[in-house]
C-alpha cells in the first residue's frame, strides 16, 4: 500500500464518525454525548498526528507512543467502550502496519531470513493486557 493510500484510509477513518449505535451490533453507543465527542477527538487526534508523521516515516515507537497517549487519555469506564477503542486501534494498525514495515531496518535484511513483521492483527477481543504491555502500558 502506497503513503497516498494510507492517507486516504486514514482519511475515511478520521471521517466516521466514532462511538455511536452500529446496526447489527450489540454496542449501543457512548453516552453521554460530550464523553463521545471528547473520545472522538481523541481517536482523530491520533489519526492526526500518524498521518502527519507520515511523510517523514512512521516507526514502531512512535506508533506505540500515539496509541498509549490515546489510551491513558480514555475515560469512559465502561467495557464496550474500551473494546470499541480497542476496535479502532487495531484497525489504524493495520492501516499504518504497512508504512511502518516498509521504513523498517529490518525491511532491508537478506531474502529469506523470517522476522516478525509489525503489527500483527489479532480480533480486537484479543487486545487485553498483553497488548497493554505491548504498547508500554501497564505491567
Amino acid at each position: 500500500m502506497s503513503t497516498a493510500d494510507i492517507i486516504v484510509r486514514l482519511d475515511e477513518l478520521r471521517l466516521r464518525s466514532k462511538y455511536v449505535d452500529e446496526p447489527g451490533t450489540l454496542y449501543s453507543g457512548m453516552p453521554p454525548e460530550y464523553d463521545r465527542q471528547l473520545a472522538e477527538t481523541q481517536l482523530n487526534d491520533l489519526l492526526d498526528n500518524l498521518k502527519h508523521r507520515l511523510s517523514g516515516g512512521l516507526t514502531k515507537q512512535f506508533v506505540r507512543d500515539q496509541c498509549a497517549k490515546t489510551l491513558s487519555l480514555f475515560e469512559s469506564g465502561e467495557t464496550e467502550d474500551r473494546e470499541r477503542l480497542c476496535d479502532y486501534l487495531a484497525e489504524i494498525m493495520d492501516i499504518v502496519g504497512t508504512a511502518i514495515r516498509l521504513r523498517s531496518p529490518l525491511s532491508t535484511m537478506p531474502a529469506g531470513i523470517i522476522v516478525p513483521t509489525f503489527p500483527q492483527r489479532s480480533p480486537p477481543r484479543l487486545l487485553d493486557r498483553s497488548s497493554l504491555r505491548w504498547l508500554g502500558i501497564g505491567s
